[in-house]
């Protein structure tokens, strides 16, 4: 099997060889390889895993952006991030955390970005509803 060779040229720089481009750049090589792929033959969906990990704050806005536009287009994504940046962009977040009464076990909280306000005497909730496109 013959290898495939992609080349860039980062915004502002000259030609370098792929391994002497920084992790964010490398990664929006990346990126913009793996969404001209998926125009020209689609999935209904991605799983991206941390792909914010080498990426700067502005360049994590941009990407994210990107995604949301993307996504409302063409395709559903699923993102995994650490970063506030990142997931404070996204229609829904679900998170996993432990549960400290069972060391076996952990549990799930979802939370989806439309708008629907519940408050009590005691406390205010944002509540919420999911949406997708």
């Amino acid at each position: 099997m013959e290898e495939i060779q992609f080349q860039c040229v980062a915004p502002g720089k000259r030609f370098q060889q792929m391994d002497s481009l920084s992790g964010g750049e490398k990664t929006i090589a990346a990126l913009a390889l793996l969404f001209a792929m998926h125009r020209y033959n689609p999935s209904p969906f991605f799983v991206l895993d941390e792909i914010d990990a080498a990426l700067d704050n502005t360049n994590i806005g941009k990407v994210a952006s990107f995604i949301r536009e993307y996504a409302s287009a063409r395709a559903q994504i699923i993102v995994i991030s650490l970063k506030e940046e990142f997931y404070s962009r996204a229609d829904s977040l679900i998170g996993i955390y432990p549960d400290i009464l069972c060391a076996r076990q952990s549990g799930l909280i979802q939370m989806c970005f439309a708008s629907i306000y519940y408050e009590s005497p005691q406390t205010s909730l944002f509540a919420t509803a999911c949406y997708q496109h």
